[in-house]
This record gives structure tokens, C-alpha cells and sequence, in this order.
């Protein structure tokens, strides 16, 4: 195994790590500096490393995740109110905030956020099928770089 493997997947189980901890935590919000030393990096590099495997940045990702949960809150008859502190909000405003945030700034990387959310919400197989995606999207970039 070369150095440029151990460390791929090095940094490609920081990034699981890291997902994992940021899906366990959505309610928390955590910091940028909490989930980088939960994996053991400093903020900048851990907000690059993630960046280069996920596509979107932590914040990116748990705006993401934040949303799944409050329209699975919302739909199961939950008041706005109720939905904003239930996902770790301070209020409907900020959730409002999030709807419009998220919605409005939809791009080229959504198919790969759909992949990520999946594998958070439906469990272990779809996590799988996501990790299999951001294995093959992280590989697929290296070898265009050579």
C-alpha cells in the first residue's frame, strides 16, 4: 500500500468520522471547531478535507441535514415553534432563514447532498451506497489530477 493510499483513506475515514458526528449532533449545531477536533484536525484543514470529499462544507452539510429533520418534524403536525427548537434553532425566524437559505442556493452539487442525506435519514445500507459515491467521486478527481 503507497503513502498516497494510507492517507486517502486516512483522510476518507476522518471524513465518515465526521459525517457520522455531525449527523448525531444536528440538533446541537456543532461549531466548525467541534466536529475538527472530534476527528482530530485543525478548522481549516478539516474544512478543506471535508470539502474535497463531500463537495460542501461542513456548514453546508449540517444547513442540509438541519432541513431533512425540521420537514420530517413539520410534516408529523409539529407547530413551527416546536419545529425550530426541535432541531436546534433559537426560533422560527432562523428555520425560516434555513428554508430560504438552502432552497435558494441549490447548484450542481445536489445530487451529491441527495446521496448524503440519504444515507444519514434511511440508515446503514443507503450509508454504504453514499460512502461507495464519495469513494468513487474522490477517486475519479484524483485521477484526473495526474
Amino acid at each position: 500500500m503507497t503513502r498516497r493510499t494510507r492517507d486517502f483513506e486516512k483522510d476518507y475515514q476522518r471524513v465518515s468520522e465526521a459525517l457520522a458526528f455531525l449527523e448525531l449532533q444536528a440538533g446541537a449545531q456543532p461549531r466548525l471547531s467541534e466536529v475538527a477536533a472530534h476527528v482530530g484536525l485543525s478548522e481549516h484543514h478539516f474544512q478543506r478535507l471535508f470539502k474535497r470529499f463531500a463537495g460542501v462544507s461542513p456548514k453546508r452539510f449540517l444547513q442540509f441535514l438541519t432541513l431533512a429533520h425540521a420537514k420530517r418534524v413539520l410534516r408529523d403536525s409539529a407547530s413551527v415553534l416546536d419545529a425550530s427548537y426541535s432541531v436546534g434553532l433559537s426560533g422560527p425566524s432562523r428555520l425560516h432563514d434555513l428554508f430560504v437559505t438552502v432552497k435558494t442556493r441549490r447548484n450542481n452539487r445536489s445530487l451529491l447532498l441527495n446521496w448524503a442525506l440519504n444515507f444519514t435519514i434511511d440508515g446503514v445500507r443507503e450509508r454504504e451506497h453514499c460512502t461507495t459515491r464519495l469513494r468513487r467521486r474522490c477517486i475519479s478527481r484524483r485521477d484526473s489530477t495526474k
